[in-house]
């Protein structure tokens, strides 16, 4: 999942859902969403649930206290320029 911000300046910061910290909801049994897991170690999470428990989720998740929920290691800010030829 994908979160984006367009800031005062312009700018727009995308930033990923936070692969870890839903690895560890899932472990604590904090979350029950549909998902599989896959990947060599079985350790990769894919969020199979309908669209409007997905948007429940989210809705959810977005409301909780956690500060860091979308400080993933991938983020991209996006700046207009002006591009001359």
């Amino acid at each position: 999942m994908v979160k984006y911000d367009v800031l005062k300046n312009g700018e727009i910061e995308i930033r990923w859902l936070d692969e870890g910290k839903i690895e560890d909801l899932f472990k604590q049994k904090k979350i029950k969403i549909k998902h599989e897991t896959f990947g060599v170690l079985n350790d990769k999470y894919l969020l199979t649930a309908s669209s409007k428990e997905l948007q429940k989720f989210i809705k959810k998740y977005m409301a909780s206290n956690d500060t860091e929920k979308w400080e993933a290691s991938t983020k991209f800010t996006l700046s207009k320029t002006d591009a001359k030829e």
